[in-house]
Parts: C-alpha cells; structure tokens; sequence
C-alpha cells in the first residue's frame, strides 16, 4: 500500500536562518585542512567533535550562549546553553 509522502517544512519556512544554506554546495567545498586553523583539538591532542561544539566553548568562557536554538512543544522559541549540554 503506498503512502503519502510526508514534507516537513524547512528552516526558512519555521521563520530560522540557517549556518548552512546550501547544504549541497557546503558540502562539495569542505575541507578538512581549511578547519585547522579553528579546531583547537581535545587536551592532550586528538580530535572529538563534541569538545569542538560544547566543552571548548564552556572552556573560553562562553558556555551562556546558546548551543541550541529552536522552537519548544509549545511552538515558543527555546534555547539551550552550551553549560546545559556539557553537564549531560
């Protein structure tokens, strides 16, 4: 039995700009080595992408800003800090 196809709307149409645009665009142009410069790597070296996007950002001081911005069940806008991530 076939099924309707569900569309969800986009950021545009939930009233969010978007870091990323052109999703496919950004991703034929990622680079790895452009991200050196930015990427500061765990203690102790290595790499771990969720030290990159919460620990490192509560680290330099800027853990009250939002890590997360988006609506809440009740359709009001809801952000989470980058604190509340890193305490979980």
């Amino acid at each position: 039995m076939p099924y309707e196809t569900i569309r969800k709307k986009g950021a545009r149409e939930l009233g969010f700009e978007t870091n990323l645009p052109d999703w496919s665009q950004g991703r034929t142009s990622f680079h790895w080595d452009e991200l050196k410069s930015v990427l500061k790597g765990i203690p102790g070296g290595g790499f771990n992408i969720a030290y990159e996007c919460v620990d490192r950002h509560c680290a330099e001081g800027r853990g009250n800003q939002p890590a997360f911005t988006g609506k809440g069940r009740t359709g009001r806008p809801k952000s989470t800090p980058s604190t509340a991530c890193a305490a979980r």
